[in-house]
């Protein structure tokens, strides 16, 4: 807990805002390892297994096409 000298009055919830901030990407980072260590365990089972084909935007591709 410290005061900032220039006159900055919510220095403490600047400082628990940062921290936050600081553990929601090391959360982030996590979770995205996770995943990537599941789909490696997986292994060419999930290729296409959380396809969205509600979204028409995303070009359907069958797992069984050798793109070269």
């Amino acid at each position: 807990i410290g005061v900032s000298a220039n006159g900055f009055n919510a220095y403490f919830i600047f400082k628990v805002l940062m921290v936050a901030m600081v553990a929601f990407i090391f959360v982030q980072a996590i979770s995205f390892f996770c995943r990537s260590l599941a789909e490696l365990r997986e292994g060419e089972d999930s290729d296409g297994k959380y396809l969205d084909l509600d979204n028409p935007k995303q070009p359907v591709v069958p797992a069984a096409v050798d793109v070269k």
